[in-house]
C-alpha cells in the first residue's frame, strides 16, 4: 500500500499549485481508451495500445468503459480482463484512470432502473373510456399537410409552407413512391445550391402544449452523398429544437421508415422540416409522413414522475382502485422505441371491477415519458435519491477492484434536465442542480479514496460551451454549474473552439487543465493550442489528451511526439 499512499500524497500536493505551460519538465500525455475491455478482443486491444502508449511516452490512460460501473457486482471474466489491462498499464508506466459518474450519457445508471431517465411531462392528455378501457383521443386532432406528397403545382407542394427550389432541387415524383401515387424527390442538392446545400420542406402544425408525439417518415436513396445533415426535424415557432438527431442513411437504400418521439413542451404550434443541410450529389425521396399524439408510451414510474388520472369534474382517480397499475420502463409494452423492433403501442388504461369511472367518460392524464436524444442517449434525473445510491455503489466497486489514485468524472453533454417533479420541487435552476450533483459526486470519490485526484470534462462547466441557456431539451439555464467544482478538480478541456476564453475561464477559477487536442482530427491542432496557451500566459495547463470518439488509434505515436515537441 505504501506506493499508493505516496501517490495520493503527491497528487494532493500537485493540486495545490497552478504552473505555467511548459513549466513542468514533461507534460502529462493522456490516452482516451473509449471502448469496452469486456470481450477478450477488447482487453487484448487495450493491452496492445498500452504497450504502444508506454513506448510513446504516455503517462495516463482514461478507461471509458461502462462495464467499469458494474464492478459492484462484477463477472469473473471482466475482472480477468481488467487485471490484464491494469498489469499492462503498470508495465508501461501508465496510470490507468477510471471514468465514473456517467452524468449525461447515463446508460449505466438507467440500466439498473430504466425509470431513472429524467423524462418530460405530459399534461392533460385526453383518454376516453370505451368497454372498460381508456385510450388516447388526440387533442386537437393533428392535420399534417399532404403527408404523402400527392399535390403539387409545378413541383411546388402547395399545402406545405415552403420548400427549396421547386423544380430544381425538389420535385413531385410520380414514378417512385412508397404509397399513393407520388413522393417528394430531392436531387443533386449541392450542385444546385453549392453555397448551402439546402434541400428542405417546411410546414406549421397545431399541437397541444406538453404532449408526447410520435413522428415517422419513409426515405429512399440512390447514390446519395451521406456526408451531410439529413433530418426529420421538429422545432418551436422560435426554432428551438424539439427533436434531435440525424437520419442514419446508406448512399443507396430501399424505402426505410425512421421514427422519433418528441414533446411539444410549451408550444401550441410546431415547425416540421424534412430536409438536407450541406447536401451534395445524388437523390433522396421522402414519403408517408406521420405525426401523431401518443398516450401511455415510454411511461416513467418513480417517485419523481407521478402519474395522475382525473375525471371531467376534477376527481382524482386511484391506481389499483379505479384502474389497473400502469407499467413503467422496466415492463415490456412500455419500452422506449429504439430498444424495440417496432414502435410500441400505447398501454390502455384498464378499469378495475371497483372503478368509479364510467363508460364514455373523458379522462385527463398527467405523466412523464422517457426523453432520449440523438438516438438512444439517456440522461438520469439529477434529484432522484436512487440515482445517488447507484453512483455510490459504482464508486465503491471501482475503488475495491482498481484502487485508483486519479478518478475521471464523466459529466458531459447533459441534454435533458429539470422537467420531472423531483427536480421541479427543489425550485432550482439546472445549473444549481448540476452544481449540487457535482459536489456530491466529488464527495463520494473523496470518501472512497481520500486525497484522490479528480478530473472532469469541461463542457458542462464552461459558459462559452454548453453551460448556458436553451441547451437541447434542458428546462432553464446551466449557468452556475461551475460553482460545484472544487478548485482542485482538474479540467479535461475539449473545447478547442473556445480558445483563450475557455482556457482563461478555468485558469481564473483555479483549475489545472489537460487540453484534449486530438478529437479525431488528423491535422493535429494540439501544438497550436499549447502555443496559444503559452503566448497568453495561461497557467495550469499540465498536459494533453489524445481524445478519440470513433475510436481510432493509428496516430497515437505521432501525436505524442507533437505534444512533446510543443511543450
Amino acid at each position: 500500500m505504501l506506493p499508493r499512499v505516496l501517490a495520493l500524497a503527491t497528487a494532493a500536493l500537485l493540486l495545490l499549485t497552478l504552473v505555467p505551460v511548459g513549466a513542468q519538465d514533461t507534460p502529462e500525455i493522456w490516452l482516451h481508451m473509449f471502448f469496452s475491455i469486456n470481450p477478450a478482443a477488447g482487453s487484448d486491444r487495450a493491452v496492445d495500445l498500452l504497450e504502444r502508449a508506454g513506448q510513446a511516452g504516455y503517462t495516463h490512460a482514461l478507461l471509458a468503459d461502462g462495464w467499469l460501473l458494474q464492478l459492484d457486482d462484477p463477472s469473473e471474466a471482466y475482472l480477468e480482463h481488467l487485471g490484464a489491462v491494469q498489469a499492462a498499464a503498470d508495465a508501461a508506466g501508465i496510470e490507468l484512470v477510471p471514468a465514473v459518474m456517467p452524468i449525461g450519457y447515463s446508460g449505466s445508471i438507467i440500466s439498473r432502473d430504466r425509470n431513472l431517465d429524467e423524462g418530460m411531462p405530459v399534461r392533460g392528455a385526453r383518454l376516453v373510456v370505451e368497454a372498460g378501457q381508456a385510450r388516447l383521443e388526440p387533442d386537437p386532432p393533428l392535420a399534417v399537410p399532404d403527408p404523402g406528397f400527392e399535390t403539387a403545382e409545378s413541383h411546388d407542394f402547395v399545402e406545405w409552407g415552403w420548400q427549396d427550389q421547386p423544380g430544381v432541387i425538389s420535385f413531385r415524383d410520380p414514378d417512385v413512391f412508397h404509397s399513393g401515387s407520388s413522393s417528394l424527390r430531392m436531387t443533386d442538392i449541392g450542385v444546385h445550391d453549392p453555397q448551402h446545400g439546402h434541400g428542405r420542406i417546411n410546414a406549421t402544425i397545431t399541437v397541444s402544449p406538453f404532449r408526447q408525439y410520435h413522428a415517422s417518415v419513409w426515405v429512399k436513396t440512390e447514390d446519395f452523398d451521406t456526408d451531410c445533415m439529413t433530418r426529420l426535424f421538429i422545432a418551436t415557432p422560435e426554432v428551438r429544437p424539439l427533436s434531435f438527431g440525424e437520419l442514419d442513411l446508406e448512399p443507396t437504400q430501399d424505402w426505410t421508415r425512421y421514427d422519433l418521439v418528441f414533446n411539444s413542451l410549451r408550444s401550441d404550434e410546431i415547425l416540421v422540416y424534412l430536409g438536407v443541410w450541406g447536401g451534395g450529389e445524388g437523390t433522396i425521396w421522402w414519403d408517408d409522413l406521420v405525426i401523431e399524439e401518443i398516450g401511455l408510451v415510454n411511461v416513467l414510474r418513480r417517485p419523481g414522475t407521478p402519474l395522475v388520472v382525473r375525471g371531467p369534474d376534477g376527481t382524482e382517480y386511484e391506481e389499483g382502485r379505479d384502474y389497473e397499475p400502469i407499467g413503467g420502463m422496466n415492463e415490456g409494452p412500455a419500452r422506449w422505441y429504439p430498444w424495440t423492433e417496432t414502435f410500441p403501442e400505447a398501454q390502455p388504461l384498464v378499469l378495475t371491477d371497483t372503478t368509479r369511472i364510467s363508460d364514455g367518460e373523458e379522462l385527463r392524464v398527467d405523466f412523464y415519458h422517457a426523453a432520449h436524444v440523438l438516438g438512444d442517449q439517456t440522461m438520469c434525473c439529477l434529484s432522484e435519491p436512487e440515482v445517488y445510491e447507484i453512483l455510490r455503489s459504482q464508486v465503491a466497486g471501482v475503488r475495491e477492484h482498481m484502487e485508483p489514485t486519479t478518478w475521471f468524472m464523466n459529466h458531459d453533454e447533459i441534454r435533458v434536465a429539470n422537467w420531472c417533479e423531483a427536480c421541479q420541487s427543489r425550485e432550482m435552476a439546472p445549473g444549481e442542480l448540476l452544481a449540487d450533483n457535482v459536489r456530491r459526486c466529488q464527495e463520494m470519490i473523496r470518501e472512497a479514496s481520500p486525497g484522490a485526484r479528480i478530473v472532469v470534462w469541461s463542457d458542462m462547466f464552461d459558459p462559452g460551451h454548453n453551460a448556458h441557456d436553451d441547451y437541447y431539451a434542458v428546462n432553464g439555464t446551466w449557468a452556475g454549474s461551475w460553482e460545484g467544482l472544487l478548485p482542485s478538480t482538474d479540467i479535461a478541456n475539449w473545447y478547442h473552439g473556445g480558445g483563450v476564453d475557455t482556457m482563461r475561464w478555468f485558469e481564473e477559477r483555479g483549475h489545472r487543465q489537460i487540453l484534449c487536442g486530438y478529437y479525431d482530427n488528423p491535422d493535429f491542432y494540439t501544438d497550436e493550442w499549447l502555443e496559444t496557451a503559452r503566448e497568453e500566459d495561461i497557467d495550469g495547463v499540465i498536459g494533453a489528451m489524445y481524445t478519440t470518439w470513433q475510436p481510432g488509434y493509428d496516430l497515437i505515436d505521432e501525436w505524442a511526439g507533437t505534444v512533446r515537441g510543443a511543450w
